[in-house]
């Protein structure tokens, strides 16, 4: 058993969430209570949260137990591990344009990302053989990893492509909602050189 959790244990939306993706703020925590006990591993360890801005191209990596691609039934048994690319959003706005049919739901010419988004692309690589995020692994992480081989959390899955797992994944930006997660304990990390 990794965790106890006990009754007492809280979850914080954050205050400007409203239920709907596109307008941000997609992230809660869960606070743990005096008698909640974490057992740290060598697989299970505390993580900083990243508090720098995630330059364009930057090369991140997500995890989650998602479906392999869209068409799949169910969620993968494994935590998965992928790499992506951070991009402008400006990017992942020209695909919504070009590929209208995958966001029935949303105003395509009047569409704006809001500043508190991440938007990436999977890494085209031979060594990366896991797909682009997909159903299911929203609220899973995406990490910064610096040249000591410490990550830290960069931000949390919000939204997709929902008919298609190929396009782009937006992420909550951590580092933009610093001021309401300071509130819980100070949790970012310190100056420190990225990977990618």
């Amino acid at each position: 058993q990794i965790f106890h959790i006990s009754n007492k244990t809280s979850v914080h939306k954050h205050p400007m969430w409203n239920e709907d993706v596109n307008y941000g703020y997609d992230m809660s925590i869960v606070k743990l209570e005096n008698g909640d006990k974490v057992s740290f591993t060598e697989y299970v360890k505390p993580a900083k949260l990243e508090a720098r801005k995630i330059p364009i191209n930057a090369l991140l990596q997500g995890y989650g137990y998602g479906n392999l691609q869209k068409d799949t039934r169910g969620n993968s048994e494994i935590l998965r591990k992928t790499l992506v690319v951070n991009q402008h959003t400006d990017v992942c706005l020209n695909l919504m344009r070009k590929y209208p049919q995958e966001f029935p739901d949303d105003d395509i010419p009047n569409f704006k990302f809001v500043p508190n988004s991440l938007c990436v692309v999977r890494y085209n690589h031979a060594k990366n053989t896991a797909g682009q995020p997909c159903n299911g692994d929203s609220g899973g992480p995406i990490f910064t990893k610096d040249t000591a081989g410490n990550y830290a959390v960069a931000g949390t899955l919000s939204w997709g492509t929902p008919h298609v797992c190929t396009l782009f994944t937006v992420y909550e930006n951590t580092a933009f909602d610093r001021d309401w997660l300071d509130s819980f304990g100070d949790y970012f990390n310190y100056p420190r050189n990225m990977v990618g």
